[in-house]
């Protein structure tokens, strides 16, 4: 075979070996961020049905907000899905109206997020607050145990669990973006 020849299919074999490196870095990335979203809107889901089982202030007389807080960032949740589905949908094909829908979902998108985000840093003050003394055991006379530190064991729990939950997945989206990154720059030459 000619030298020339074979230099050229080596160099085409490096390049395509790139190309399948960094397409399947991004296959993986796409997959995970799926899972990712299809985990996190069924605990948002869960953060609305919890949040409206426990509403009743007697669930948790230590800090009567956890239950709305919870619907609140369920609800939170799930519009920023349905907004960006809606948007991404109802703009499909058509340049002019995505372009119109672009500005204003945009803004109502970040109006949310920032909403979100004050819930959610909201939700992390109430919970992290009481979780050194919450009792899970409710007040009867004969204890002499504060009624003031009662919250319903599954309440509680879950609002904790759903923000550490949170705290790993965005763990998780770092991890993933830098592992992402340093693939692709391994294997770019």
């Amino acid at each position: 075979m000619d030298p020339e020849k074979a230099a050229l299919m080596r160099n085409a074999n490096n390049q395509n070996g790139g190309v399948m490196a960094t397409v399947a870095a991004v296959f993986a990335s796409v997959v995970f961020t799926l899972i990712l979203l299809v985990i996190s809107n069924a605990v948002s889901i869960a953060c609305i049905v919890i949040g409206v089982m426990y509403l009743d202030e007697e669930y948790c007389p230590a800090e009567k907000h956890i239950a709305p807080i919870l619907i609140a960032t369920g609800s939170l949740a799930v519009a920023l899905s349905l907004l960006k589905g809606f948007s991404k949908l109802r703009s499909a094909g058509d340049e002019e109206l995505e372009e119109e829908n672009k500005d204003c979902a945009y803004y109502l998108y970040q109006l949310i997020s920032l909403a979100q985000f004050g819930v959610f840093v909201y939700l992390c003050v109430l919970v992290f607050r009481l979780y050194p003394n919450i009792k899970y055991e409710p007040y009867t006379p004969k204890h002499s145990d504060d009624p003031s530190f009662y919250c319903d064991p599954t309440l509680f729990l879950f609002a904790f669990w759903s923000i550490l939950f949170v705290f790993v997945c965005i763990a998780a989206v770092i991890f993933v973006c830098v592992c992402v990154c340093c693939f692709a720059l391994i294997f770019r030459k």
